[in-house]
């Protein structure tokens, strides 16, 4: 399992230059804000105080890593199936790992040729 990809440098002091002050009202910026004002004694609508702190510093980094992540395009190739979770009149549940973060979700599989042949949809 490899470290997720958080970006070179540049791309973080690019997203630091980008936020504004409408990023604390983000559950993460939120969190981020409490956290840094409760250990620093700061306000959490003091946002110039703010930009200065490693909490600052780690919002930035990790919306990075969030831009990073929708951009790359989700291919089978990123996931581990590991074995089957349920099967349906249409196809079956799996439990899947990804690569990267060794997380586990459920990933559908449907079968269009039987999903045509009962008549479920008229589009496929």
């Amino acid at each position: 399992m490899s470290r997720p990809a958080f970006g070179n440098a540049a791309a973080i002091e690019a997203k630091k230059a980008s936020l504004t002050a409408d990023i604390v009202h983000s559950e993460l910026g939120k969190y981020l804000v409490s956290k840094w004002a409760a250990s620093s004694g700061g306000s959490t609508s003091d946002f110039n105080s703010f930009r200065q702190s490693v909490e600052f510093s780690v919002l930035a980094k990790y919306l990075t890593l969030k831009d990073a992540t929708f951009a790359a395009p989700v291919k089978e190739a990123l996931f581990h199936e590991a074995r089957a979770l349920g099967r349906g009149a249409f196809g079956a549940v799996f439990l899947s790992f990804k690569k990267d973060t060794g997380s586990p979700m459920a990933t559908k599989k449907m079968m269009k040729t039987i999903i045509k042949d009962k008549g479920s949809i008229r589009d496929a």
